[in-house]
C-alpha cells in the first residue's frame, strides 16, 4: 500500500508542475476558438486536448488519494464535463468547444490543482 501512495504522490507532483502550464494554454487557446484564430490553434487544440487526456488519466489513478478524507472532486462531475467536450469537440463548433472549456475543463483542472495542494 505505501508504494502506490508514493508513486501516486509522485504523479500528482508531476501533474501539479503540468497543469500549470496547460490551464494557461487552456486560456490562450479559449479566445482563439471565439475566432480569434492563429495558423496553428487546430494543432493547440490537439495538444490541450492530448494534455487533458493525460491529466485524467493521472485523476482517475489517484482519486482514491484525493478524496482521501473529505470529497474534493466529485467524479459524476468530471464525466459531465468531459461528455460535454466530447458533445463540443463532435458538433466542431468551436465557439462551444470555448464555452466548454472555460466552464468546465479549466474548472475542472484549476480544482484538481488545489486537490493536488491539499493532498501533497
Amino acid at each position: 500500500m505505501g508504494q502506490l501512495r508514493e508513486e501516486q504522490k509522485e504523479a500528482l507532483q508531476v501533474a501539479k508542475d503540468y497543469l500549470v502550464k496547460l490551464i494557461a494554454g487552456m486560456e490562450s487557446l479559449v479566445p482563439e476558438l471565439r475566432g480569434d484564430r492563429k495558423e496553428d490553434t487546430d494543432d493547440f487544440l490537439k495538444q490541450c486536448l492530448n494534455g487533458f487526456n493525460w491529466t485524467i488519466q493521472i485523476y482517475n489513478r489517484t482519486s482514491d488519494l484525493i478524496n482521501e478524507g473529505k470529497i474534493r472532486i466529485v467524479k459524476t462531475e468530471v464525466n459531465e464535463s468531459i461528455l460535454r467536450f466530447n458533445e463540443a469537440m463532435q458538433s466542431k463548433n468551436n465557439r462551444k468547444v470555448a464555452e466548454v472549456l472555460e466552464k468546465d475543463i479549466i474548472v475542472f483542472l484549476n480544482n484538481f490543482s488545489k486537490a493536488i495542494d491539499e493532498v501533497l
